[in-house]
């Protein structure tokens, strides 16, 4: 199924940025957690987080594994994906599946988060380093965030 999506750039921020037709607008920039999740309360909540409590980082969001490989086609080079695996369009295993067969991000660790444990723990993919179960806390997502994305030297040693 073909998305219509409109891309142009952000003056103001200097960012790439695209809306689709499936989405709110995201932007491609330097991001380095890619959080890839279908449900909206728990996408939002997470970059939220992330954007409070990691504030060195940049942070995308996607809703699917399609709109995960189109920001990663557009250029978008995380560290780190945190990676839903039960979601509708693309799910996990094919996101990896496809990361694979481009040959697209291959510096970035990968984070399976689902409710689906016992699937989960069976997916082996180049690139996955671990499994966080949901439900989880916010203490447990920011102990994996920060062991793949640590504050710089400079940041750390301020506060």
């Amino acid at each position: 199924m073909a998305v219509a999506s409109i891309r142009f750039w952000n003056e103001q921020t200097s960012l790439r940025c695209s809306l689709s037709a499936r989405t709110r607008v995201f932007c491609v920039m330097e991001a380095q957690v890619l959080v890839v999740e279908d449900d909206p309360d728990i996408r939002e909540a997470v970059v939220g987080l992330l954007q409070a409590e990691t504030p060195w980082l940049r942070v995308a969001s996607a809703s699917d594994g399609m709109e995960a490989l189109e920001l990663l086609e557009e250029g978008a080079e995380p560290r780190l994906a945190l990676l839903d695996v039960m979601m509708p369009v693309m799910n996990g295993i094919e996101f990896l599946d496809a990361l694979r067969e481009r040959h697209l991000a291959p510096e970035m660790a990968v984070v399976l988060v689902s409710a689906h444990v016992r699937i989960a723990k069976h997916v082996h993919y180049p690139g996955v380093t671990g499994l966080l179960p949901k439900p989880f806390g916010p203490e447990d997502l920011l102990a994996i965030v920060r062991h793949h994305c640590p504050a710089p030297a400079d940041d750390a040693t301020k506060h």
